[in-house]
């Protein structure tokens, strides 16, 4: 076995009323609902620090106060869904400029003679 299994518990006075509990070797988790209606990851959100911050701006806005969680992760997905696709984008033009640069010959990103004078006597560091 696995180490946990699948158990109903019938209602009692220590014991969630009707509940499937999962138990372990380490004892039993109480309450855990067995039937959830999604197979989707669900998550929880505690709003201290800057999650609190940022959610105390939003609701003097007016309009605001009713504003959902879920969509509050879709902007910010998509946010920073964009600033990453920007930044990776920006990536790519400046490798694609180096490239061009070296494959056409254009001006030289390092001295020969430094390159020839480390590749003889190796590589020092200057205080």
């Amino acid at each position: 076995m696995f180490g946990w299994a699948l158990r109903y518990r019938p209602g009692g006075a220590e014991t969630c009323t009707g509940s499937w509990d999962w138990v372990t070797k380490a004892g039993v988790a109480r309450c855990y609902t067995g039937h959830v209606p999604t197979t989707r990851p669900r998550h929880a959100v505690t709003e201290t620090g800057a999650v609190a911050d940022a959610l105390e701006a939003l609701r003097a806005e007016p309009g605001g106060g009713n504003v959902s969680v879920s969509e509050l992760v879709v902007i910010g997905a998509r946010t920073l869904t964009a600033q990453k696709r920007a930044q990776r984008d920006a990536d790519d033009a400046l490798l694609t400029a180096l490239a061009e640069s070296v494959l056409s010959g254009g001006p030289a990103l390092a001295d020969p003679q430094a390159a020839d004078q480390v590749r003889f006597t190796g590589w020092a560091r200057s205080a």
